[in-house]
């Protein structure tokens, strides 16, 4: 009986302890902050990100992935993401957050875990980015 008991405290803490926030995550929390300040005073959010010192004072901690700027839009991909402890992809209007608690597998299909937050959510979702051949796509848990 008492083996039963302790098995399930176990599963029920490791649970819990699955959906905790990582701290890396945590650590963007200033930078959304900001984002949404600038936001109120501006309008939009700023598109400049290692302009900002609270963005500075995290990339000096935390690789950083700010995606990549083309002519109409910013674009990321998964390796990308995978390889860097957080990313932050902003457009005057939105911005997404990503902290991965895990790596891709390069392979022709594969998927990792990832915390996002994204600027209308307003608070962080443990999901997966989801890769293969045919493009990337993320998902919730």
């Amino acid at each position: 009986m008492g083996f039963v008991i302790v098995t399930c405290v176990l599963i029920i803490l490791g649970l819990m302890c699955n959906q905790r926030i990582p701290t890396k995550a945590r650590a963007l929390e200033p930078l959304i902050k900001e984002f949404t300040d600038f936001k109120m005073r501006t309008g939009n959010y700023p598109t400049n990100v290692l302009a900002l010192q609270t963005a500075q004072l995290i990339a000096n901690k935390y690789s950083m992935y700010l995606g990549e700027r083309t002519a109409t839009n910013l674009m990321w991909d998964a390796f990308t993401v995978s390889s860097h402890d957080l990313t932050v992809l902003v457009e005057s209007n939105y911005f997404t957050l990503f902290a991965p608690t895990g790596r891709i597998w390069p392979i022709s299909f594969s998927s990792f875990p990832v915390w996002r937050f994204e600027s209308d959510g307003a608070k962080w979702i443990k999901g997966r980015i989801h890769w293969s051949l045919l493009g990337t796509y993320r998902d919730e848990d």
